[in-house]
């Protein structure tokens, strides 16, 4: 089973303060997990720009290649994101921004 790992931002103001950090955390992982990077919140051309977000994600959900794939976006958009993931075989993990 895959493990989806969500960071969560509050907004985009802690999206702003903590992306550095969360992005150099994560820039050098073994070849069996992904960061997919940070998105913060959608707020023009939703529709589209959740089809990217989500079309990326999958990619890597369905590389049987990655055990573990990470992206971070603000809680507003996390459900849409969410619906929008095949996580048939994916056990989904949230952390705060905060906490890493």
């Amino acid at each position: 089973m895959k493990k989806l790992t969500v960071i969560l931002f509050e907004n985009d103001l802690e999206n702003k303060e903590y992306s550095d950090r969360v992005c150099e955390k994560f820039s050098d992982l073994p070849a069996e997990k992904e960061f997919c990077g940070i998105w913060g919140e959608i707020l023009f051309n939703y529709s589209e720009v959740l089809f990217e977000i989500c079309t990326t994600i999958n990619h890597f959900v369905e590389n049987p290649e990655k055990n573990e794939i990470i992206f971070g976006c603000c809680k507003k958009d996390y459900n849409a994101i969410l619906d929008r993931i095949h996580l048939e075989n994916c056990l989904v993990d949230t952390v705060s921004c905060q906490d890493l």
